[in-house]
């Protein structure tokens, strides 16, 4: 087994978070290091991977093939996409992807979670790797993540501003019991500064134009958050 370095291309989604068409043609070169050489075990009826893949070196180690499955060989530097989604991650640790970016439409406001996404996109972030499909002449495809899913984390539906309200009200609630009479002043202070801004949540959001999804996930940032570790203090917005 050989391991190997080599640039390969792969296309970005038209707007990530809003748009996961690839019409414009977006492109982003990255480099693969790994092994020069992948197996796939696919099942035969499925096409889908029975177990993980395996290497060159694990292939020749005489393990068994599942009964109803073939290998497929890919050739990490004519498909190093599918090597990097499939196979051992080593370049992502060495690149910079230390960048972030929010979706069009939304703003940084001051007091609330900011909503943006690390940059630069990585082929992890844009296909689903457990999602692989081989068909009977080994053509390789995976499915495109989802706006929902790169926004919320899983698929589903997109919140609206209803579920915003519902989120505030719950988080109204979690907080009731912080405000006691005894705490300190500056304390005090933060929390309700912070169950204020929960009660303008929606309306702040709404009167920005940020749309329903973002705004779900750019809550008031709760006092706890900004608790020292060390001497705990809290830092002000």
């Amino acid at each position: 087994m050989a391991m190997i370095s080599v640039d390969y291309e792969y296309s970005l989604p038209n707007e990530y978070c809003v748009d996961h068409e690839f019409t414009k043609g977006l492109k982003r070169t990255a480099t693969y290091d790994g092994p020069d050489k992948l197996f796939l075990i696919i099942n035969n009826e499925t096409g889908r991977e029975e177990v993980g893949p395996i290497t060159e070196l694990e292939k020749a180690d005489g393990r068994p093939l599942p009964m109803g499955c073939r290998y497929v060989e890919i050739d990490c530097i004519t498909d190093s996409l599918v090597c990097q989604l499939r196979g051992p991650i080593i370049d992502e640790a060495e690149e910079d992807h230390t960048g972030s970016t929010m979706p069009p439409g939304v703003i940084e406001i001051e007091g609330y979670a900011k909503f943006e996404y690390q940059t630069p996109l990585l082929p992890r972030n844009i296909w689903d790797a457990t999602s692989l499909h081989c068909d009977e002449n080994d053509n390789i495809t995976f499915r495109v993540k989802t706006p929902t899913e790169a926004i919320m984390g899983v698929e589903g539906r997109l919140p609206t501003y209803d579920d915003v309200r519902s989120k505030r009200a719950q988080l109204m609630k979690n907080s009731d019991s912080e405000l006691v009479e005894d705490m300190p002043d500056d304390m005090k202070a933060l929390w309700k500064d912070y169950r204020q801004r929960l009660r303008d949540w929606p309306n702040v959001m709404e009167e920005a134009g940020i749309p329903a999804e973002f705004a779900y996930n750019m809550e008031p940032i709760d006092p706890a958050m900004l608790k020292d570790p060390i001497d705990g203090s809290y830092y002000q917005i």
